[in-house]
């Protein structure tokens, strides 16, 4: 039975780190290597572990419906 060829292609190390280096966000490093965001996060956590020290970048996450802590607490007061 032949095999399915892969869809994945493999990154050269040495364009992720260089990429890694000049960036200012994990996105920014997804769109140069046109790989998706998760693909930079899952290589920059490998390459941590296997000893490579990376600079450290925002890991972008920004929330989408934020939590009004103080209206929120108003409504329960009204409620009860």
């Amino acid at each position: 039975m032949r095999r399915k060829p892969s869809r994945r292609s493999l990154i050269d190390y040495r364009a992720f780190v260089k990429h890694w280096t000049l960036a200012d966000s994990r996105q920014e490093v997804a769109s140069k290597l046109g790989i998706s965001k998760a693909s930079v996060n899952n290589l920059a956590l490998r390459l941590t572990r296997a000893g490579v020290r990376l600079k450290e970048l925002p890991h972008d996450r920004r929330q989408r419906n934020p939590i009004h802590v103080a209206e929120l607490n108003q409504i329960i007061k009204e409620v009860e």
